[in-house]
């Protein structure tokens, strides 16, 4: 029994696929009074992926962004940002969480 309680204990989480995306439901005078999303003016970021030489002959680039761990990946590889997801956003109106 012991086993069975430690075993849990130590069990590591893992987002299951419906975890992953944000409320979809509920208007957004609602979420606003919820203080779910706050109502900001549009965001022009104006960031541009520049396609290296190698993305270019292989013919695709492949860019991910997982928003339970705030992470980019290009091609698998973990890129490296200074300012949350909006770091690599050229621009977006009517983000919620």
């Amino acid at each position: 029994q012991i086993k069975d309680i430690v075993s849990m204990l130590n069990e590591e989480k893992s987002a299951k696929e419906s975890e992953l995306h944000g409320r979809q439901s509920g208007s957004l005078g609602w979420k606003l009074s919820r203080g779910e999303t706050d109502q900001q003016d549009d965001v022009i970021n104006g960031y541009v992926y520049s396609i290296t030489n190698e993305e270019c002959e292989k013919g695709s680039i492949q860019i991910e962004y997982n928003s339970v761990v705030d992470k980019y990946l290009r091609n698998g590889i973990e890129e490296i940002k200074k300012d949350g997801w909006i770091d690599r956003v050229y621009s977006c109106s009517n983000i919620q969480r």
